[in-house]
């Protein structure tokens, strides 16, 4: 993840490209200095492409060329490129993936039907109020303009769960967790992490290019696990909320490749390396829109 760093030397401001990368088997900080004036942020895009392609040449990240080329192309080519029909396809395509990635049962023609029909059918009913409710909370993170803020997370967090978990909906945990070997941080720091986590958002908005700002909001508002369920769900409705404010088409994590999904955030875990997220969520976006991933 590219940032800019401005460094005081005599008075004077010098801004520098920063990039970790792996060397052998250690990391260091690669620096590219820019200039004594901040570029504005169509020109620090560019120059943050032009460092990326120029580390990935000697082979220490994973981020191509092509990639950010049919990002680019994708948003240029899509500007207002939902209408009221195809905005609705995605809210069921998304809402069926998200929600079956956290065992809900509805199936993809079923939450179609439920969603875009309102036919009802046998399967459990919890189910398809979850699927109900991510419908209301998508529409309004799509319709949004405020500011992301932790009000914000608590009221989408609360639309989403108030009909099938009120104890929980929109209430930070009271309690520490383990998910699958992941630790998740102590209860008793959720809300410093928190405002951390929207400082970190309003810091970098608009550094980074859109995609890595919103694979890299999904990772850490998921590695905060605020909420005692919905956490990953939460993530994914954060991801899109960033591309859509930034200009940019949404996209699904898929069910299909939920293994995938999960062994980057393990890694990550493991690791505490962002490269290997951020490559699923462009490997994921280019395959959406139809690319070729790598």
């Amino acid at each position: 993840m590219v940032y800019l760093r401005n460094k005081l030397i005599k008075g004077h401001n010098y801004y520098y490209l920063v990039q970790s990368v792996r060397d052998g088997s250690k990391h260091r900080k690669i620096e590219k200095f820019i200039g004594k004036e901040r570029p504005n942020d169509s020109e620090l895009n560019k120059l943050k492409i032009a460092f990326l392609l120029e580390l990935n040449s000697k082979n220490w990240i994973a981020l191509t060329k092509d990639d950010y080329n049919f990002i680019e192309k994708t948003r240029l080519e899509s500007k207002d490129y939902m209408n009221e029909e195809q905005t609705m396809d995605f809210c069921i395509n998304f809402t069926y993936n998200t929600n079956a990635i956290e065992e809900n049962t509805l199936t993809k023609e079923e939450t179609e039907n439920l969603l875009k029909k309102d036919v009802s059918n046998s399967k459990s009913f919890k189910d398809q109020i979850e699927s109900f409710s991510h419908r209301k909370v998508f529409m309004e993170m799509l319709n949004c303009k405020k500011p992301l803020t932790v009000v914000l997370i608590k009221k989408w967090h609360k639309d989403l769960f108030e009909s099938t978990k009120p104890e929980v909906a929109g209430k930070l945990r009271t309690k520490n967790v383990r998910v699958a070997g992941f630790k998740a941080p102590h209860y008793l720091d959720l809300n410093y992490l928190l405002d951390d986590f929207i400082a970190w958002y309003k810091e970098n908005k608009n550094k980074l290019h859109p995609l890595e700002l919103a694979a890299m909001t999904h990772l850490k508002f998921v590695k905060i696990h605020p909420f005692m369920d919905g956490n990953g769900r939460m993530a994914r409705l954060l991801l899109n909320y960033v591309l859509n404010v930034h200009g940019y088409p949404m996209m699904t994590v898929e069910y299909k490749h939920r293994e995938a999904y999960y062994e980057a955030l393990d890694e990550f875990d493991a690791t505490q390396e962002e490269e290997v997220f951020l490559r699923f969520v462009i490997n994921s976006y280019v395959r959406e829109y139809g690319g070729v991933s790598s």
